[in-house]
C-alpha cells in the first residue's frame, strides 16, 4: 500500500473570499484580533501564534501539512485548502464547503467566524494564548470536514457538535467517538 499524500492546508490570515453554498459569500479582510474586542488590539500575532500551534497540534502524526500565511507560506503553485479567518455569523463558529469524503478535493475551503469569539461567548476576557486556543479548535474542526471527518458526540473530540463554547478552551483531539446524527 503507498503512504498517504499529505493534504496540505493553508491557514490564510490575510483575507479573501469564500463561498458557502447555501450558507453565503463571505469577504474578510486581514485578521485582526482587536476586531474580536477591542481588549485583544496589538495581539494579534499571539493569537495566530496559539492558532497555528493548537491547528498543529491537533494534525500531530497524520499526514497533514499545515501552512500559514504570517511564518510558513505554502511554495508557489502548490494546491491547498484553505481556512479563513474573520467576518461573524450568528448561528455557526465556523463552516466548510463540504464534508470532502474520501478528501477528494485538495482545494476546498473552510472560514472560521472570528469575531463570533467576543469575550460574551465566554463571559470573560480570554488571554491571547486561550483565544487563539478556541479558533484553532474550530479550525482543526472545519479542517477535519475538508478531509472527510463528520461530526461526533464526544466534548474532548475536536468534530464533537454537543458542547458548549468553552470546550473549545480545552485541549480537544481526534477520538474514536460516536457519530452526531443530529446535525
Amino acid at each position: 500500500m503507498p503512504p498517504p499524500k499529505p493534504q496540505p492546508v493553508l491557514l490564510n490570515f490575510d483575507g479573501g473570499t469564500i463561498t458557502i453554498e447555501d450558507v453565503g459569500t463571505y469577504t474578510t479582510g486581514p485578521f485582526d484580533a482587536g476586531e474580536i474586542s477591542s481588549a485583544y488590539a496589538g495581539q494579534t500575532a499571539a493569537v495566530v501564534q496559539a492558532i497555528v500551534q493548537t491547528v498543529e497540534a491537533g494534525y500531530d502524526g497524520v499526514a497533514l501539512e499545515v501552512y500559514n500565511t504570517e511564518t510558513r507560506p505554502a511554495p508557489a503553485g502548490l494546491i491547498v485548502s484553505t481556512v479563513f479567518f474573520g467576518g461573524r455569523n450568528r448561528d455557526m463558529y465556523g463552516v466548510s464547503q463540504d464534508v470532502d469524503a474520501y478528501n477528494e478535493n485538495s482545494s476546498d475551503s473552510s472560514i472560521i467566524f472570528t469575531e463570533d469569539f467576543a469575550p460574551r461567548t465566554f463571559g470573560r476576557v480570554l488571554t491571547p494564548q486561550e483565544l487563539g486556543r478556541a479558533i484553532g479548535n474550530v479550525a482543526a474542526h472545519e479542517i477535519g470536514h475538508l478531509v472527510g471527518l463528520n461530526h461526533v458526540a464526544n466534548t474532548a473530540d475536536l468534530m464533537d457538535t454537543t458542547g458548549g463554547a468553552d470546550t473549545f478552551l480545552t485541549d480537544q483531539a481526534f477520538q474514536t467517538s460516536p457519530l452526531d446524527w443530529v446535525i
